[in-house]
């Protein structure tokens, strides 16, 4: 039945007893379409809502309340028609400048449309602030409470025990707590033979209902004084039967005739104070008080479980003693804070020490307790162990760090890998280019020899025959004539010394050829460095003459012993530095390559490679030997060559691998390998 049924007068004697039910609702009830139009409605008179005034039916509902609250309402009406679940919120409305709050249940009424149902729940959180106001006074009076606080057990067997008596017992009793919680008859043995039976009747009838225990009574004291004792505790069975009685006892003495008011505040202050112990000393974390110069005024026992101390061996001590000494600045600095400005100090994490030495991470929140003239009296902290959580975080870090040097690690690996694959086909194709041109060349400089011996027989024998003929041919000295035999001579015997000179030439390129390849050579083994370099720059050569302006290479070689290295590798790392020399020095006048060679140490030689080109940018220079990093145009380079030439020289061969230049001052590039690998 709608509600639109429920309010007709018209409708059957069932329809008005659902009417009196509706009534007796005190919820504001809509049915709302998806669209958030109000389909019915069911406003009680007393509830605050806005648009009373007209009827609701057919209007949308920004229509009705404020529009930020309106949206909020339909996506839980939406959410409660998709899933047919119950959609629970709360929600703030100011109203009559007082902000209300409402508590809003939603479900789906069909598959286009949802119940709302609002309650006023602004008297439930109204209690709620005030208890926590409470508390909060309640917290300010412990402190200066003239009570003596204690804790009274009673076993199943009957024996009792005061697990904990306040100091306030030497006021109120002449009897120091330790001398109480030692032997509980001190303090029973006071009580006046005409008030104790009464005093015992309170404990059974407590005991025996778990009511709050209230007595009030005479106590002689050892001194004879005789004072009047008011007591209230609240009891709690315990698990092994046992009861305990946590609660306070006052001195009312002097202010009897106030029996009555003052019973009403005592018992509110046990009530709370009980629930503030218990709290205390069953929270998960750690609740304790300093004073303003640091010293522990209170310690939840939760600090035998976090630390290992007792809560009695910190009390009085200053809070300094145990925080880490790298750590104590960041919490003077919120203590200071608090002190200056009053407001709570969060999510302070530091290191403390525990008992055995070991430091545990601390997350600390703090906030101030003032006294009746303003100052800060105490400071109230919350702290918990989070090292768990800060071995987990390192843990994470540490995995991070592992997966990104494991993930550079590859990259090179792979490039290097790629690039090696690269430069063992281009050593395979060189060195067979130069097998194959060998053979060819090996044949006609061999043979040359020989032909230019024929010739030298083949002209005697002619010159032979033109002496012993006395008699000329005419024919045949016509053809002499036409040929110019003696040019002949003379040019043949230059054709066959250039050819001479171009195959020797070809063979010295070979030779260069299969020095850079070094496919024989791939072992460690001792090299000449200098005819590394040389065989480089013969495969340079092209790039040197083909210029704007010719490259001039200067070499300055020093004797140097034979080098234990990887010849082939080694050379790659010469190729690459002298090609980005080339390059640096292209566009530049009279452009200069410098070699030189020197011998530094008993175990070490220094190869530098110096250009006058343009030089490197610092910014470029931090990067230079990251693999993939490039400043050339796409397609120009892969970024791995001085990245694979640092690792060949620094892991491979364990030297070194330097780069000095100046923009405009051009680059150098220093070289430093041991002669020997095995030191």
């Amino acid at each position: 039945m709608s509600v639109e049924q429920w309010t007709n007068p018209s409708s059957s004697g069932r329809d008005r007893d659902y009417q009196i039910l509706l009534d007796a609702i005190p919820d504001l009830i809509l049915r709302i379409d998806r669209n958030g139009v109000c389909l019915d409605y069911h406003l009680p008179k007393n509830f605050k809502a806005y648009g009373r005034e007209f009827d609701w039916h057919g209007r949308r509902l920004d229509e009705i309340i404020p529009a930020e609250v309106a949206q909020q309402q339909m996506e839980y009406v939406a959410s409660a028609i998709a899933t047919n679940e119950m959609q629970v919120y709360e929600q703030q409305i100011e109203w009559n400048d007082e902000i209300r709050y409402e508590e809003v249940r939603v479900r789906r009424y069909s598959e286009t449309e949802a119940l709302v149902l609002v309650r006023d729940i602004s008297a439930q959180k109204n209690v709620e602030k005030a208890l926590t106001q409470s508390e909060a006074r309640f917290q300010r009076l412990a402190t200066n409470i003239p009570s003596m606080i204690y804790q009274f057990r009673l076993e199943p067997d009957g024996t009792v025990s005061f697990p904990f008596v306040s100091r306030v017992s030497e006021r109120i009793y002449e009897v120091e707590p330790e001398l109480i919680q030692e032997d509980p008859g001190l303090l029973i043995g006071q009580i006046h033979p005409d008030d104790r039976a009464s005093f015992e009747e309170s404990i059974r009838h407590s005991a025996e209902t778990l009511e709050p225990w209230k007595w009030s009574g005479r106590n002689v004291l050892s001194s004879g004084k005789i004072k009047w004792i008011e007591g209230h505790s609240q009891p709690e069975l315990q698990i092994d039967g046992a009861i305990v009685w946590d609660g306070i006892v006052t001195d009312v003495s002097d202010r009897k005739q106030l029996e009555a008011q003052r019973q009403q505040a005592e018992c509110a202050i046990a009530e709370s104070e009980a629930r503030f112990r218990s709290f205390v000393e069953n929270a998960n974390d750690l609740i304790c008080a300093f004073s303003p110069t640091g010293l522990f005024t209170y310690i939840s026992p939760k600090v035998f479980e976090i630390s290992g101390f007792l809560a009695k061996e910190l009390l009085g001590k200053p809070l300094s003693d145990f925080i880490h000494p790298e750590d104590l600045h960041i919490v003077q600095a919120s203590i200071e804070e608090l002190l200056k400005t009053g407001e709570r100090q969060s999510a302070i994490e530091f290191r403390a020490r525990r008992k055995d030495g070991d430091w545990y991470w601390a997350l600390c929140n703090t906030s101030s307790i003032r006294g009746s003239n303003g100052g800060v009296v105490s400071i109230l902290s919350i702290v918990r162990d989070i090292s768990d959580r800060k071995a987990n975080e390192e843990k994470l870090r540490q995995q991070a760090i592992d997966l990104e040097n494991a993930l550079q690690e590859l990259q090179k690996t792979q490039a290097q890998l790629i690039h090696s694959e690269k430069m063992s086909s281009l050593g395979q194709l060189v060195a067979g280019i130069a097998h194959e041109i060998n053979n060819p060349i090996g044949f006609i400089h061999g043979n040359i020899i020989h032909a230019m011996n024929y010739f030298q027989d083949l002209v005697a024998l002619i010159k032979l025959y033109q002496t012993h003929e006395c008699h000329s041919i005419p024919d045949i000295e016509a053809f002499i004539e036409e040929i110019n035999l003696d040019f002949i001579y003379k040019d043949l015997q230059s054709i066959f010394d250039s050819m001479q000179t171009g195959t020797e030439r070809i063979r010295e390129i070979v030779l260069s050829l299969r020095n850079f390849s070094r496919l024989d050579e791939a072992q460690l083994k001792p090299v000449n460095i200098h005819d590394g370099i040389e065989s480089t720059l013969t495969i340079l050569q092209s790039r040197l003459h083909q210029a704007e302006s010719k490259i001039t290479v200067s070499k300055f070689y020093n004797q140097l012993p034979k080098v234990e290295c990887f010849a082939s590798s080694l050379n790659q790392v010469f190729l690459q530095i002298l090609t980005n020399a080339i390059d640096a020095v292209s566009e530049v006048c009279a452009p200069v390559i410098e070699i030189h060679t020197e011998f530094i140490s008993a175990n070490w030689v220094r190869i530098r490679i110096l250009d006058s080109g343009v030089g490197i940018p610092e910014s470029v220079q931090a990067r230079m030997f990251d693999p993939f990093f490039t400043t050339k145009p796409v397609g120009k380079g892969t970024g791995m060559g001085l990245a694979i030439s640092y690792q060949i020289v620094t892991d491979q061969h364990h030297g070194r691998l330097k780069c000095q230049s100046k923009p405009g001052q051009g680059t150098e590039f220093t070289i430093e390998l041991p002669i020997r690998q095995s030191q």
